[in-house]
């Protein structure tokens, strides 16, 4: 094998390693814009993630602020309830009071009706007297 014939051999030989190579570096550049934009993908889903992570936060901070709240007004649905309950004996109370007074009218109108007869006796001997 002459020099030549090797030569023609190397050239084919780096020709296509050469090709091999562009072909490569074609890849190589499409990879890297894959990359490029999964690493802005990424990014955004970190963001997003971080966005939730706060709003979720602040959901179980009002959840927090919430069931204190709750149970106050439980505790002063408790007290409620039992101003209620005083309530409803008081009003037994007034009720029975209501009665004794509504008894003791009737005794009056009827002592009422006893005097405006004997009123009413008085006047009329008067009248006689006086003629």
């Amino acid at each position: 094998m002459t020099p030549d014939e090797r030569i023609s051999q190397i050239e084919l030989l780096l020709a296509e390693t050469m090709a091999i190579l562009d072909r490569h570096t074609a890849q190589l550049k499409q990879h890297t814009g894959l990359l490029i934009n999964l690493t802005e993908v990424a990014a955004q889903h970190s963001d997003n993630i971080r966005f939730l992570l706060r709003e979720v936060s602040d959901v179980k901070t009002q959840q927090s602020v919430m069931q204190a709240d709750l149970r106050d007004l439980k505790a002063d649905m408790s007290g409620v309830k039992a101003d209620v309950s005083d309530l409803k004996a008081d009003m037994s109370g007034v009720k029975a009071d209501v009665g004794d007074l509504k008894a003791d009218m009737s005794g009056v109108k009827e002592q009422q009706t006893t005097m405006n007869g004997k009123l009413d006796l008085i006047l009329e001997k008067l009248s006689h007297s006086e003629n």
